[in-house]
């Protein structure tokens, strides 16, 4: 083969990856640990391979280089690739060479697996062929999410109540509630509301003293996660007036009983009216005339 001929052979698989070429050679490589597993985001990672195959002095030179890929980085003093000489080592010994590395896991990672790729490339005289891996790193991300929408509204004291719904698998702490300037809602007093610990699954409400309009409602959403890493959330709430007019809480209603009361109460005024009335008459009849 010429110089320069690259071969690349993609060979997916959770936790091991084989290398062969043309040659005798044989490279095998293995996802050996992770550590802690699954990984938590924003936190560090160790990842062990081990490299098997490299007693065989047919492999010539072999470089082992990890791929830096979201949400993956190298810590600074990590370097990506490693060299091996093969064919350097005792029968009496195992033919394998562990590679430690150390990664920090963006905060942002998504939960589940997340793809890390290496590649190793061997060196035997004017030839390289190289091969690339991708292995599964599980990830446990501890962002969640919320439902939010308009509960109540009550006209005559203008409070509006909201009602939230952790429908994440995480938990939630220091939950605060941000609503900015806009014009479907003039606040009166605090933008911001804390709700506090909100557990997965689990529901609470928040009330502001506003004047809502017809049309959508925007929201700024903070919360700490599981790994104290603080997040935000943009949410849009509906808000339709025709939900909360007319509802009998909001009429004037007089019991019967109430109505009875006042009806006595009427009937006995003008019953004292009447009685003034006559005496005033019988007052008037006995004055004596001069």
């Amino acid at each position: 083969m010429k110089r320069g001929l690259i071969m690349l052979m993609l060979v997916f698989s959770i936790f091991s990856a084989t290398a062969q070429v043309t040659t005798d050679c044989v490279i095998k490589v293995n996802l050996l640990n992770q550590d802690p597993y699954p990984a938590v985001p924003n936190e560090k990672l160790k990842v062990v391979f081990q490299i098997e195959g490299v007693s065989d002095p047919s492999c010539g030179l072999v470089k082992f280089t990890v791929i830096e890929e979201f949400p993956f980085s190298l810590l600074p003093d990590q370097s990506a690739t490693i060299s091996i000489q093969s064919g350097t080592y005792s029968r009496d010994f195992n033919d394998f060479v562990l590679a430690p590395f150390e990664f920090n896991v963006h905060s942002q990672a998504q939960d589940g697996d997340n793809e890390l790729s290496t590649e190793h490339a061997i060196s035997s005289g004017t030839s390289e062929v190289i091969f690339l891996n991708n292995f599964d790193i599980n990830v446990n991300a501890a962002e969640t999410d919320f439902e939010v929408s308009v509960k109540d509204y009550n006209v005559k004291t203008d409070i509006v109540t909201f009602e939230i719904l952790n429908i994440g698998e995480k938990d939630a702490e220091a939950l605060t509630i941000e609503i900015p300037r806009q014009d479907t809602i003039q606040i009166k007093g605090s933008n911001r509301n804390i709700v506090g610990s909100l557990d997965s699954n689990e529901d609470a409400t928040f009330t502001y003293e506003a004047t809502p309009k017809d049309g959508e409602i925007n929201l700024t959403i903070f919360y700490n996660d599981e790994a104290n890493t603080r997040r935000s959330i943009e949410k849009t709430v509906l808000y339709d007036s025709s939900y909360f007019k007319d509802r009998n809480r909001d009429k004037t209603n007089i019991s019967l009983s109430t109505w009875f009361f006042i009806a006595i109460l009427i009937l006995g005024i003008i019953i004292w009216i009447r009685i003034e009335i006559k005496k005033k008459h019988k007052k008037k009849k006995r004055t004596p005339l001069y």
